[in-house]
């Protein structure tokens, strides 16, 4: 009889590297992008931070998912310049050497399409719904799976 290996809680499992995203730096202040090295590809977002009311806990809103084929910081700085008073601070997300254009696009695309509909990221984001993604095909689900579904909802209401 074999025994399934249980994994041991005081040693961190493994992670793999992820396949697009090389590098990352979450919540850089608008002052320090120019600590950002050159020539960094990828996707960036701009925030805006509000108070939670939590001490250190502070909301971020969304305003704006951006990309760069050639240097997130000089990307960054534009919006610096440009459209300063939206945002103060930012994520930079950075992709590995062999990804290739098309697909920091597709990224930046379908996380446009994801907030379009966020008041807070429309304020930059003019483009909205990802046009491409309308040719993907759309997940076909079955009507009994679909009942199912909606019959452990209704009982789950009437629990309650």
């Amino acid at each position: 009889m074999m025994t399934k290996a249980v994994p041991n809680p005081k040693r961190p499992t493994r992670l793999e590297p992820l396949r697009l995203i090389e590098q990352q730096l979450e919540f850089i202040a608008k002052s320090d992008i120019d600590t950002i090295p050159k020539g960094m590809r990828g996707i960036y977002v701009l925030y805006r931070t509000a108070d939670s009311g939590i001490p250190k806990r502070p909301h971020r809103h969304v305003v704006y998912v951006g990309m760069s084929a050639s240097g997130i910081r000089g990307r960054l700085r534009s919006h610096r310049k440009h459209k300063d008073e939206l945002w103060d601070t930012c994520s930079i997300f950075v992709v590995w050497p062999n990804v290739r254009e098309e697909e920091i696009r597709e990224l930046e695309g379908i996380l446009r399409h994801i907030s379009r509909y966020d008041p807070d990221a429309q304020q930059l984001n003019a483009q909205g719904a990802y046009r491409k993604l309308a040719i993907a095909r759309k997940v076909e689900t079955k009507e009994a799976y679909r009942k199912e579904v909606e019959f452990v909802e209704h009982d789950l209401a009437d629990q309650q």
